[in-house]
């Protein structure tokens, strides 16, 4: 508003002036020529000195606007800059390097400000190597669990340990070098496939960032595109279709070899065949643990473990077959999907 205020102002002001400077040359010019003190040529030539005159002051004018709306934009990024993470490292928190992967989440509670709580009362483990799923209703709190893993927000009650140490004991840095996490809203930079899939991970080879890729099933279309791995997938991967950023996202995480991996309905945007083949790929990789989310129910069915989680609660827990067999909520999700 204040941009478009002084630029409402200043421009017409400008104009103004140029204009009456043209009037003034005019009539005093013409008063002159009348009693012979000036000709033509003499009035000619201040016009156009009026004009070399004001296109300075146009230029200021124009410069000026410009930086109030830079003004505008930066103070706005400042902000952001500016802004306090409520997630910080304890005085006690240290590096605790390489981890096992072997998850505990103990009487966990949690609520967005004053909005009721979101997690419940939620115990579960999660052993070292093993596959737990997070299934449910949407809205029913699942990608909140996961993100209370990674510390994108903290517990209000209750713990989360990975191999015993509290989350809130390791710095920051040390718990997320731990954690690959894989969203249903991909995130990919303006560069190449390589650069891309390479990101995150440090002294990769070429041959590691084309075996991610192979796990990923995403190799046969790279290697498909005239670019090969140097192919440029635009601003958020928009030359890509949904299912392949998300291949490509996998092979990230993949790549990065971290002892965690959390997949936040990674597969939704792949075909059924596709996804076969990355799950085929998944199960093959016994020593990460892994937190599964998913709808598409054949994404976790090799699950060691499948919870149904309702109201930020544990309503059901065991395995595929055994939840069939209970024939509750997840059995009544599982027939509705078929």
């Amino acid at each position: 508003m204040k941009s478009s205020f002084w630029r409402g102002l200043i421009d017409p002001l400008v104009r103004l002036s140029q204009g009456l400077g043209y009037i003034a040359v005019n009539l005093f010019g013409g008063w002159l020529a009348i009693r012979g003190n000036a000709n033509a040529g003499d009035i000619v030539a201040f016009f156009l000195y009026i004009g070399l005159f004001y296109a300075p002051i146009a230029n200021l004018a124009r410069i000026y606007e410009e930086m109030q709306n830079t003004i505008t934009s930066a103070s706005r990024v400042f902000a952001i800059l500016d802004e306090k993470s409520e997630i910080v490292n304890s005085e006690n928190a240290r590096d605790v390097g390489a981890l096992n992967g072997d998850i505990e989440y103990k009487d966990v509670y949690f609520n967005y400000k004053d909005d009721g709580e979101i997690i419940k009362n939620l115990s579960f483990k999660i052993p070292q190597g093993k596959m737990t799923a997070l299934v449910g209703p949407t809205g029913a709190g699942k990608s909140t669990i996961a993100a209370l893993l990674s510390r994108f927000y903290d517990v209000k009650n209750g713990s989360i340990t990975i191999d015993g140490i509290d989350i809130r004991d390791m710095t920051l840095q040390s718990l997320r070098q731990n954690i690959s996490v894989v969203s249903q809203d991909i995130f990919l930079f303006n560069g190449t496939i390589y650069d891309n899939i390479a990101y995150g991970s440090e002294n990769v080879t070429e041959d590691q960032v084309v075996s991610a890729a192979k796990m990923a099933c995403i190799h046969e279309f790279v290697q498909s595109l005239s670019a090969g791995y140097q192919t440029i997938v635009g601003e958020r991967g928009t030359r890509l279709s949904g299912g392949q950023k998300q291949r490509v996202a996998l092979a990230r995480a993949i790549l990065r070899n971290s002892p965690i991996l959390i997949l936040d309905e990674a597969t939704s945007a792949i075909d059924n065949e596709t996804e076969k083949h990355i799950q085929s790929a998944i199960a093959k990789i016994s020593d990460k643990t892994m937190l599964v989310i998913a709808h598409r129910l054949t994404t976790i069915q090799r699950a060691d473990q499948i919870l149904y989680i309702e109201s930020g609660e544990i309503k059901e827990r065991g395995t595929h077959s055994e939840l069939l067999k209970k024939d509750g909520a997840y059995a009544k999700l599982t027939n509705s999907s078929v």
